[in-house]
């Protein structure tokens, strides 16, 4: 009985293949994928003709099975890196705001975003943002899924991968067959928790029982009247408290110089707003003593700050060759 053909088992960018030959004439076997690429005659007797002949047909069924652009069957198609991609984006939000440049936390966002990405693309084997498809997408999708991110993360994160393929496109650096068809599902609701009304008074009733956690009771009963976040709150000011008008002016200030050293504010929003100031608010604020730095909010006093140090640290003499920094809330 005759021995069995051996087949060599050969990965391509799309498919694997099993590559034998009948007749003297090597076939590719591509049915035991997930997608079926089915079996095809290479036509030709020579292995290395075999093996340029078997790259274009993997790029071949890939475009048939809607895992590739059409546009990369033509031989003189300019591809683009994915770094060269990435950083002719960022460049591009990066620029200044005037011309419709983002804000920097924004760019720091999107760098986050494309470190998790590329590295994705690369385990999949993709090199180039031409390769980048909607079946791409979907394969990312349900990587973050598994990951454990959450919805709007995903969200987020899909979206800044379709913008990037959507300004690539717009500069002629992919072809108008790149862009990526079909919608995301924007999340709904949030999943932020919402004190209730016992909850503020049992925390306002902890700060008033101990001298160490006083300073925090300002800081819950305007967390608990404005909704601002965090960095909002550790950035507001006297300056922002209007008692005329009973007001509280947000102003952001990305598009203001510095003044003074200080940072300016920026809003998530990049716009400035007002809101009412809550009765409970306007209570607490007038027992506040006026700072020198003219802000509203700080941590806890120096002293607290250098008791919970000593507390922490074993050796005392390691707390003086330490000047603490106080945190703001």
């Amino acid at each position: 009985m005759a021995a069995k053909r051996k087949k060599e088992r050969i990965v391509g960018q799309y498919f694997v293949w099993l590559v034998g030959t009948r007749n003297d004439v090597y076939y590719a076997d591509g049915r035991s994928n997930k997608i079926n690429a089915g079996r095809h005659t290479l036509g030709t007797k020579e292995f290395k003709t075999a093996m340029e002949r078997l790259q274009k047909l993997d790029l071949d069924r890939a475009v048939a099975h809607g895992l590739a652009h059409r546009s990369l069957l033509e031989p003189d198609q300019k591809l683009i890196t994915l770094e060269e991609g990435r950083q002719r984006y960022e460049e591009h939000v990066g620029r200044p705001r005037v011309v419709g440049g983002t804000k920097s936390s924004t760019g720091k966002r999107y760098r986050a975003v494309f470190d998790k990405f590329l590295t994705f693309a690369r385990k999949e084997g993709i090199t180039v943002w031409n390769h980048v498809t909607s079946k791409t997408i979907e394969r990312y999708a349900a990587f973050l899924e598994k990951a454990g991110y959450a919805y709007a993360t995903q969200y987020v994160e899909l979206t800044t991968i379709k913008q990037a393929v959507k300004f690539l496109v717009a500069q002629d650096l992919l072809p108008p067959e790149s862009l990526i068809r079909g919608s995301l599902s924007k999340p709904q609701g949030t999943t932020t928790y919402c004190w209730h009304q016992q909850e503020v008074k049992v925390m306002l009733e902890q700060c008033r029982k101990s001298p160490s956690l006083a300073w925090r009771e300002g800081v819950i009963i305007a967390l608990a009247c404005t909704g601002l976040r965090i960095s909002e709150l550790a950035s507001l000011r006297w300056t922002d408290i209007d008692r005329q008008a009973n007001m509280i002016r947000l102003t952001d200030e990305s598009r203001q110089p510095r003044r003074g050293g200080r940072k300016p504010r920026e809003t998530k929003s990049g716009r400035s707003r007002a809101f009412p100031l809550h009765e409970h608010l306007a209570e607490a604020l007038k027992v506040m003593p006026p700072t020198k730095d003219g802000l509203i909010f700080h941590g806890p006093p120096r002293r607290q700050a250098q008791a919970r140090y000593r507390s922490q640290h074993s050796d005392p003499r390691a707390f003086d060759a330490i000047e603490p920094t106080v945190s703001r809330a």
